[in-house]
């Protein structure tokens, strides 16, 4: 028990330093990834926070900021890589839509909760950064897709709704 404790605390911890290099590297008029990089390092302080000082508090402030994350941060990554890259960039309203319609419904309308209509926009995100990708010649934003997906996917598989698994 002691271990998966630390472990969380070392994964949180690392959550907040890769978040706050890559916020302070983004130059300021890079919003919508600065915006991503900060709800990041949130939730990482908040999962440090709740490893040392477990309470109901920060128990359901974690499942928040969590699904404010989880629904926000690839959509906000990638809307910023189709500004900054001038390709596609007509579409930058739509990957933060329906992210933004999710967690309104989360927190005032559960009912209304589609978690495969948001897997549809973090695919539409998806295919939009490989797209790019090719376009740009940046490797680096097929490597983001990649373990962006592994990263998200990897406990409920394709089909099968992360909010509803969590």
């Amino acid at each position: 028990m002691m271990a998966l404790i630390l472990s969380k605390n070392l994964s949180a911890t690392l959550l907040v330093l890769t978040s706050f290099h890559s916020f302070n590297r983004l130059p300021p008029y890079f919003y919508y990834a600065r915006a991503a990089f900060k709800l990041y390092m949130l939730c990482g302080c908040l999962l440090i926070f709740d490893g040392v000082r477990r309470s109901s508090f920060s128990v359901e402030a974690v499942q928040t900021v969590w699904l404010w994350n989880y629904c926000l941060g690839l959509p906000l990554i990638s809307a910023e890589i189709c500004v900054t890259a001038g390709h596609l960039s007509q579409f930058t309203n739509v990957h933060i839509i329906l992210p933004i319609y999710t967690v309104l419904s989360y927190h005032f309308a559960p009912e209304y909760v589609d978690a495969y209509l948001l897997g549809l926009s973090h695919v539409f995100s998806l295919s939009c950064v490989t797209i790019l990708s090719f376009t740009t010649d940046n490797v680096a934003c097929i490597a983001f897709a990649i373990v962006y997906y592994f990263a998200q996917f990897r406990y409920c598989g394709i089909g099968v709704a992360v909010l509803d698994c969590h």
